[in-house]
C-alpha cells in the first residue's frame, strides 16, 4: 500500500472571506486591493492565475482586473502554526493586486487550479469581499444602519432617498417602522422618491418627525438583511419610535398608573429609572398598549442568553423574553437605571438613588406630623385658653333715669 497525498486545497485567503474594506477610490472612482491565496502544496503559478474569475455587483457594473505584473508566487518560509489539531497548513502562496475595484460586492472564484505536479484541487473555491464608503449598509452592515443623509425633503415638499448601498440588487422601504413596506424595486443607486405609508394607532404611539427604514437585497451575499434608517425633522438617531418597560410590576402594561416609558436622550440612548420589589423581571415593548387595550406583541425585546444584548423572538415562542434583575441594588442604592444603546441594542442596568435619603424622609414623615400637631395645640391653647387674674376690678359709671336738669 502506498501513501496517497490529499488533493491540493486553499488554506487561507487574504483579506479574508466576506471581508469589509473601506473604499480608497482614485480619480477614476475605483480602488486597488491586494489579495493572497495560500495552498497546502506547491501549485502551478500560471495555473492559479488563469483559474481566477470575478463576479461583481457594483453601481457601474464594472469588475476587477488582475494586474499581471503584480503576481508573486513562492513557498512560505515560515508556515503558520494551525489553530486546530489536524488542520491543513499552508505551504505555498500566490499574491497579486486587483485594479478597477469599484464599490460593491465582489466574488473571486478559483476554478480547479492544479498543483506543480498537475494534480487539480477538484473544486471551485469562491470567496467574497465587500468594499465601499463608511455609510454603505451593504458593506458595513453593523455600523451603517443609520444615515443623516439618507432621507430628505425636496424644495417641492416631496420626500426622497439618497442611496449609498453599492452592491445591492434590489430595495424596498417603509415609513411606518416596518408596519408596511413598498414593493421590491431594482437598485440603480442615485435618489428615489417615496410616499408616506398610512398608519393607525393610539395617540401615545405617534412619533415626531418622519422616519424611513430601507432594506437592501444582495444576490451575492444571499441576504436582504441590509438595513439603513433615517429621519427628517428629528434628532438624534433612532431605530425605535418609542420604548416601554413592562413586567409583572405593572401587569405588563395594563396598569397605566405607573410611568413606564423610556426617554430618548440626545446621545441616542433610551433611559428609564425603575424602582420595584426585588427580584424582578421586565421586558421591552416598542409599541406599548394598542387601541384595543392590549399590549402590542409585534416587537417585544428581552435578554434570553444573558449577554447584555436585547433579543427578539416570535410571539409563538415559549421562551421568556425578559430582563432578569434577580439581585436587589447594593447599599445604599435604591433602584436601577436601565440604559439601552439604540444602535447596538446593548443595555446597561446601573444602580441609582440613595436609600439613606429615603430613610431620613421616612423618619421625618413619621415624627413631623406629631411635632407639628403638638405645636399647633400648644399655640392654640396658649392663645385662647389663658386665665388672667384681675386685681383692679371693673368700674362702671351709672346714669340716672331722670336727667339732672329736671
Amino acid at each position: 500500500m502506498q501513501w496517497e497525498d490529499p488533493d491540493p486545497m486553499v488554506t487561507k485567503f487574504t483579506p479574508g472571506h466576506d471581508a469589509r474594506l473601506l473604499s480608497t477610490r482614485d480619480v477614476v472612482g475605483a480602488s486597488s486591493v491586494n489579495i493572497t491565496f495560500e495552498f497546502s502544496t506547491e501549485m502551478g503559478c500560471d495555473s492559479v492565475t488563469n483559474s481566477i474569475a470575478f463576479n461583481s455587483t457594483t453601481d457601474a457594473g464594472g469588475i476587477p482586473t488582475l494586474k499581471a505584473s503584480s503576481v508573486v508566487c513562492g513557498n512560505l518560509s515560515t508556515p503558520e502554526v494551525p489553530l486546530y489539531v489536524g488542520a491543513i497548513v499552508g505551504t505555498w502562496l500566490w499574491s497579486a493586486t486587483l485594479e478597477n475595484v469599484q464599490d460593491g460586492i465582489h466574488a473571486i472564484t478559483v476554478r480547479n487550479a492544479t498543483s506543480s505536479r498537475g494534480i487539480p484541487i477538484n473544486a471551485n473555491e469562491r470567496f467574497l469581499f465587500r468594499i465601499g464608503e463608511s455609510d454603505n449598509p451593504v458593506v458595513f452592515t453593523s455600523t451603517a444602519t443609520y444615515s443623516k443623509s439618507l432621507f430628505a425633503r425636496a424644495h417641492d415638499g416631496s420626500l426622497t432617498i439618497r442611496h449609498a448601498a453599492a452592491g445591492a440588487d434590489s430595495w424596498r422601504y417603509s415609513t411606518n417602522w416596518g408596519t408596511e413596506y413598498s414593493d421590491w424595486e431594482r437598485y440603480t443607486g442615485g435618489t428615489s422618491q417615496v410616499e408616506i405609508h398610512p398608519w393607525t394607532g393610539t395617540k401615545a404611539q405617534e412619533w415626531p418627525g418622519e422616519h424611513i427604514r430601507v432594506e437592501y437585497f444582495s444576490r451575492l451575499a444571499g441576504s436582504s438583511d441590509h438595513v439603513q434608517e433615517g429621519d427628517i425633522d428629528y434628532e438624534p438617531a433612532r431605530h425605535f419610535a418609542h420604548l416601554w418597560l413592562n413586567g409583572p410590576y405593572n401587569m405588563y402594561g395594563y396598569d397605566p398608573g405607573l410611568q413606564n416609558q423610556f426617554k430618548h436622550t440626545r446621545d441616542s440612548q433610551w433611559e428609564i429609572f425603575w424602582m420595584n420589589e426585588w427580584p424582578a423581571v421586565a421586558q421591552i415593548n416598542a409599541w406599548g398598549i394598542n387601541s384595543d387595550g392590549h399590549p402590542d406583541q409585534s416587537l417585544v425585546l428581552g435578554d434570553i442568553d444573558g449577554d447584555s444584548v436585547l433579543d427578539r423572538l416570535p410571539p409563538s415562542s415559549l421562551t421568556a423574553v425578559v430582563l432578569n434583575m434577580s439581585m436587589p441594588p447594593v447599599w445604599p442604592y435604591l433602584g436601577y437605571k436601565v440604559i439601552i444603546h439604540d444602535d447596538t441594542l446593548r443595555y446597561d442596568i446601573l444602580p441609582y438613588g440613595d436609600m439613606r435619603l429615603q430613610i431620613v424622609l421616612f423618619v421625618l414623615l413619621c415624627i413631623l406630623p406629631l411635632i407639628g400637631g403638638g405645636t399647633a395645640v400648644w399655640i392654640f391653647i396658649g392663645s385662647f385658653y389663658g386665665v388672667k387674674f384681675n386685681a383692679v376690678g371693673v368700674s362702671e359709671k351709672r346714669q340716672n333715669c331722670v336727667p339732672d336738669t329736671w
